[in-house]
């Protein structure tokens, strides 16, 4: 069974594009509920829809911000990150048609990051794991991100959007419903965005860059299909900063190219996927004197085979490998602290993974996916072994228990073994988790609760000077809450709420305390309603405030500076993130061959001025709160769809 649609929407940042999805439902899918899973799309089981997407307010139509609102991610700020159950963003892995998206949150900043992620409407299904996910997906720790892309497109089309923020042109060319092509290419810049609302940073570069996307398919069967996708990602940014580590301007410019290579068959009981790709990952960034540059050249390849044993049993395995190259280099200017000079260090790596996973019917309303993988990286010279069990009960129609767990390893990120002298050998990072939930109702209503405890092992992580300190513990314990339902006078609504107790080692001090993203409750209401042609919707956020280590004053280095000294670790709290955000919508056909949007938003609308950090004196004796990137903001735009 197959369903298909095809809207035309846009953003404030990414201007238009096209989207379409087609969904198969599976023989094994009489249970769909499992604990830390949320598919998206228009689905059995699904908790956020494609238009959920677009139509969040304050998401701008991101992914990342539009998955924030689902249970168990934490908000410590108004960026995109997504820090998933006691665990750090970079513990989350994006994948591109099962390859890894090198970097999903961009135009990175000591005092936040703006916004952006891959192209949402690329995707013909994006699945969000926030834990307990199955021995497919490797080298994640807390969750994954799973996007795959669209396919032929329905019909031949050129887009045209424009916004306060970006402007953007399209075109799609379907043959004979069986190949086709899409272009993408969109420029954005929030210099008209800060000319409308002002600006809440010092700005001297406004962030500004551009997206180009490419897309084939060819379906040479049913059910069999080849696929290309390719995207460069350009962004630029440069503020102004006051902070015990940084005083001055900080500028960054990320290069990101990714491409892949996607097949798809199935022949009697058997079926068969896979991809390679590759590409660069160039970021820049000059922090006041010192200049940073890492490369990251990467190439990988994920295969899987199923095989279909009957209705009610099913085995898969696979392979995958990525191989990286990464080069750092750093010039670091004298001063009356160190020497300076020039450091430059290239390491290469390597990652192979492999899996078995069973994925049975056991009763006609119990379900259990039983599986393993192994890992052998190069960097760590170390292979792992991670069990992984997921087990799904319906006692009755629309209720669902389910139980998932295991363990997981990740590979520290590359900086951290480029040692001072020599390149360091860390273990990779490892969890073991446990989820629990019960769920009761399904699309649009639905009441679903999870609880969870997570157990860390030779965590890996930065320390104020930047230098890598490993062997870290710590230990996260939550639970999530989702209702989905509609509302009086005509509205729909979903609530989340998350509560989460989550400590780790402190690299600086060694020992165990909250972690930085240790965000105690975080809530988050998505109200809608449609008025004909258009669709309104409000959101509501809130985040009690993310732990922080004060500075109680300053020392005389002897060098006519001050160096600061600091308070317990993670003693004090940030006040907590509040924001109603609100949007409107209205898509409609205004003959047969032109389609129109036009969108409006308003973030912030209480301009209450959120805390994202502290500034301090020269002499560290006096600080103030350093406001968040949204105060309150107008944005709006269009998007013409020629026929």
């Amino acid at each position: 069974m197959k369903r298909r649609f095809c809207l035309t929407v846009a953003s404030a940042v990414f201007a238009s594009v096209t989207f379409a999805q087609t969904g198969e439902i599976a023989k094994l899918s009489a249970v769909t509920v499992f604990a830390g899973q949320y598919p998206t799309g228009e689905l059995p089981g699904s908790v956020l829809s494609s238009l959920d997407v677009v139509r969040t307010p304050g998401a701008a139509a991101d992914i990342n911000r539009a998955l924030q609102t689902l249970p168990g991610v934490q908000i410590p700020d108004e960026g995109n990150a997504l820090f998933v159950r006691g665990g750090d963003s970079i513990e989350t892995a994006t994948l591109v048609n099962g390859l890894r998206y090198p970097i999903a949150t961009r135009l990175n900043a000591p005092a936040g990051n703006f916004a952006g992620t891959l192209n949402p409407f690329e995707a013909r299904r994006i699945t969000f794991a926030s834990g307990g996910f199955g021995a497919r997906f490797g080298n994640a720790l807390s969750g994954v991100v799973d996007l795959d892309t669209l396919g032929v497109p329905p019909a031949s089309a050129v887009t045209l959007g424009g916004g306060l923020g970006a402007v953007s042109l399209g075109a799609a060319a379907a043959f004979d419903g069986h190949a086709g092509v899409r272009l993408m290419a969109t420029r954005t810049s929030t210099a008209p965005i800060f000319r409308l609302n002002g600006e809440a940073r010092d700005y001297p570069e406004p962030p500004n860059g551009h997206d180009l996307a490419a897309a084939g398919a060819w379906e040479y069967r049913p059910g069999a299909e080849v696929r290309i996708f390719a995207v460069e990602q350009l962004q630029h940014l440069a503020l102004n900063v006051n902070l015990p580590t940084l005083r001055g301007l900080f500028s960054s410019n990320n290069l990101n190219r990714l491409g892949t290579v996607t097949w798809s068959d199935a022949f009697g009981s058997w079926s068969f996927n896979a991809s390679a790709g590759g590409g660069t990952l160039d970021r820049r960034e000059i922090a006041g004197p010192v200049d940073v540059q890492t490369v990251t050249q990467h190439r990988q390849f994920v295969g899987r085979i199923a095989y279909d044993g009957s209705e009610r049993l099913e085995f898969s395995a696979g392979l995958d490998g990525a191989r990286e190259h990464n080069t750092l280099a750093k010039l670091i200017p004298p001063s009356g602290s160190f020497a300076g000079g020039i450091f430059s260090a290239a390491l290469p790596g390597t990652r192979w993974g492999a899996f078995v996973e069973a994925d049975a019917a056991l009763a006609p309303h119990l379900r259990a996916v039983l599986g393993a993988r192994t890992d052998s990286s190069s960097l760590t010279h170390r292979t792992t072994a991670d069990p992984r069990l997921s087990v799904s009960w319906e006692p009755r129609k629309a209720v669902t228990f389910s139980l998932a767990g295991g363990v997981y390893h990740q590979i520290p990120e590359a900086y951290n073994f480029f040692g001072d002298t020599d390149r360091l050998t860390l273990p990779p990072m490892r969890v073991n988790q446990l989820l629990g939930a019960v769920q009761v109702g399904n699309g649009d209503q639905l009441a679903r609760l999870e609880i969870y405890t997570k157990d860390y092992a030779d965590l890996v992580a930065l320390n104020r000077t930047y230098r890598p300190v490993a062997g870290g513990t710590g230990r996260a314990d939550g639970l999530d809450v989702l209702l989905k339902s509609s509302l009086p006078w005509a509205m729909n609504g979903r609530l989340t709420y998350s509560y989460i107790d989550t400590r780790r080692t402190d690299p600086d001090s060694g020992s165990v305390a909250r972690a930085p993203f240790d965000v105690t409750h975080t809530v988050a209401l998505i109200v809608e309603r449609a008025f004909g042609d258009w669709v309104a919707g409000a959101a509501w956020r809130y985040a009690s405030g993310r732990p922080i280590t004060p500075i109680n004053g300053g020392t005389a280095n002897g060098r006519g500076g001050f160096d600061p000294v600091y308070g317990a670790p993670f003693s004090e709290r940030l006040p907590p993130l509040l924001r109603l955000d609100l949007s409107a919508s209205r898509y409609r056909w205004v003959n047969d061959h032109l389609g129109l949007v036009l969108y409006v938003s308003v973030t912030n609308v209480l301009n209450r001025r959120n805390v994202y950090t502290y500034e301090y004196s020269g002499d560290f004796a006096t600080r103030s709160p350093t406001a968040s990137l949204f105060g309150r903001s107008v944005y709006f735009g269009f998007s013409l769809q020629f026929n």
